[in-house]
């Protein structure tokens, strides 16, 4: 996989960083003074009725980021050892799955930097897993 490093480099370091920041959000939970810092960046000056409770969902999602990052990780390892179209779909459609749903829920709940960071992150990963795709295609002729 030489031949598109950059590319490459750039869906593996999106996965390594989901890998730490989910790790991260965890471990937040057991940092109470970083709380209300939290609450303000992800709600503002919205108020919050139950702020221990609020942490908790927040700091569980955590390790299912993590986790992503781990499995994205793996496809992408794969498709780029063994690319065929049907690996390719598969990512594609984990951003379709994951993207619409949780921009729809992060807007409801007026949680709008989140829903633009991952509209953000959703076309860079489409448009590295499309680059990495074009060129595998180029690779094969």
């Amino acid at each position: 996989m030489t031949r598109t490093p950059r590319t490459l480099l750039g869906l593996r370091w999106i996965a390594n960083l989901h890998v730490i920041g989910g790790l991260c959000l965890a471990l937040l939970l057991w940092i109470p003074s970083f709380h209300p810092v939290l609450l303000r960046l992800i709600y503002g000056d919205t108020p919050i009725t139950n702020p221990q409770q609020t942490i908790f969902w927040i700091c569980i999602l955590g390790p299912t980021v993590a986790s992503w990052g781990v499995l994205f990780r793996i496809c992408v390892d794969y498709f780029a050892e063994q690319p065929n179209k049907r690996t390719y779909q598969r990512l594609v459609l984990a951003l379709l799955v994951w993207a619409p749903l949780d921009a729809t829920m992060c807007i409801t709940q007026g949680i709008y930097l989140a829903a633009l960071l991952n509209a953000s992150v959703v076309l860079l990963i489409w448009y590295l897993c499309h680059r990495l795709w074009r060129s595998q295609l180029s690779w094969n002729k």
